[in-house]
């Protein structure tokens, strides 16, 4: 897999784990785990991830544990609260 299309992952609710390690994800789309809530922990170690926009990660106040192990992250893209 090299994508994560927006929405496909919209009906996972009630998802507390989501493994996504050893595909070929080079990108996450911002707002792909919007409606995940329940989410706690995801593994997307071991995929080709190059950079990563921090908000990707907006709304997941349950998650806990983020594994990237082997990834090849080069930039982490944050945002100032004070800039839109």
């Amino acid at each position: 897999m090299e994508n994560i299309e927006l929405g496909a992952l919209d009906n996972f609710t009630q998802v507390e784990v989501l493994y996504l390690h050893d595909n070929k994800l080079s990108s996450l789309t911002l707002g792909v785990f919007l409606q995940m809530s329940s989410l706690k922990e995801i593994w997307l170690e071991f995929n080709i991830l190059q950079s990563l926009d921090a908000n990707v990660f907006q709304g997941l106040s349950s998650m806990e544990i983020l594994y990237l192990q082997v990834s090849h992250i080069l930039l982490i893209i944050m945002h100032h609260p004070d800039f839109t």
